[in-house]
């Protein structure tokens, strides 16, 4: 991870109003980048990337349309 993911979650959370940038947050901005490392290792794993991406997209709050890719 590097501080610009993390930074990029921070941000995130405070435009969708909430206070606390957990690791749901950490996921999709990591994720957001599929030839990242976090989308890597997942495909070593046989995990769709893009699915981990939707599914933490879906459990954040304010999410403006199911399957939005970024915000």
């Amino acid at each position: 991870m590097n501080c610009w993911s993390s930074r990029r979650a921070s941000l995130a959370a405070f435009r969708r109003g909430d206070p606390y940038a957990g690791t749901t947050y950490l996921l999709v901005e990591l994720l957001a980048d599929p030839s990242g490392l976090a989308g890597r290792l997942l495909r070593l794993i046989d995990v769709d990337p893009e699915a981990a991406l939707v599914g933490g997209q879906r459990r954040l709050p304010g999410v403006a349309y199911p399957g939005a890719t970024r915000w």
